[in-house]
Formats: C-alpha cells, sequence, structure tokens
C-alpha cells in the first residue's frame, strides 16, 4: 500500500483539478459544469499509478498512447475524493500551489452535488468562474469567462 503523502505529493505534482464547461442546449442553463481530476504520467510510470488508484479506491485506470492515467470523473467520485483528500491533507498537500485549485474544485464538486441536481443560473454561474480561475495557467478552455457567461440563459 502507498502511503497518503506519497500519493498527496503525485496529487499536486501531476494532478489536475478541472470544471469542464460543455455548452448545450438540452441544459437548463445551456452551459453544463463537469468537475473532474487526472493524473496523466508517462506510461514508465504506470505501476505507480495504477496502484494509487487502487489504494485510494476512487476512479480508474488507464494506459493509452505512451500515457498512462488516473481520471475521477462520475460525481459520487469526486466527492469521494473530495473526502479521501481532505482526511488526509495533514500531509502537507494544503502547503502546496495546487491547494488553491483544489479549494476551488471542492467548491465546485459541492454546488454540481449529487447526480440529476438542478443547478440554479447563480450556481452555473459560479462554476463559470472556478473553472476559470482554478486553472488560469492551463490551455483546457480557452474561451473567456465572459463569453461562458453570456452562453447562460436567462429563464
Amino acid at each position: 500500500m502507498i502511503e497518503p503523502s506519497f500519493i498527496l505529493g503525485i496529487i499536486a505534482g501531476e494532478g489536475t483539478f478541472n470544471v469542464a464547461l460543455q455548452e448545450r442546449e438540452s441544459a437548463r442553463w445551456n452551459v453544463k459544469p463537469t468537475p473532474s481530476f487526472a493524473v496523466k504520467m508517462d506510461d514508465r510510470d504506470s505501476i505507480i499509478l495504477r496502484s494509487i488508484c487502487d489504494d485510494v479506491g476512487i476512479g480508474r485506470f488507464n494506459q493509452s498512447g505512451g500515457m498512462a492515467s488516473w481520471q475521477v470523473q462520475s460525481k459520487e467520485e469526486t466527492s469521494q475524493l473530495v473526502d479521501w483528500i481532505q482526511e488526509h491533507e495533514g500531509h502537507g498537500f494544503n502547503l502546496t500551489s495546487k491547494y488553491g485549485s483544489f479549494e476551488m474544485w471542492v467548491e465546485a464538486v459541492d454546488i454540481c452535488g449529487e447526480a440529476y441536481k438542478r443547478l440554479s443560473r447563480g450556481e452555473v454561474l459560479r462554476c463559470i468562474e472556478l473553472a476559470k480561475r482554478m486553472n488560469e495557467t492551463d490551455s483546457h478552455n480557452d474561451i473567456p469567462e465572459l463569453e461562458w457567461k453570456n452562453k447562460v440563459k436567462d429563464v
């Protein structure tokens, strides 16, 4: 079993907390926010990543194209990962620069809540703010925050 402090080090160094934004006409407000988490590493480190996924017991492990990944995407599993990290964060994770992204991600996970929860317009707008601020250096979503907010319907 891998020590929680090592796992948190991998999360802090290689992990990405994300809120994907999808424009969907079928969504109540035209925009669907979806929190997710991933760690991607070279295939040579796949045994470590597979062990982490197995030890934490959350998410799924994948190997493809010379890369190994641990991904957490479902609403239930993102909530479980929040609980796991908060249970072990005394190991120094809260001292890392990644912790700020984690705190914003926790808010997004809380907002998106359980499966089938209907988000309010304000909650969708807040998720857009969090998504854009969480990983400002990431280019996952290069559409500006204001443009996303303008996509949200007024009902």
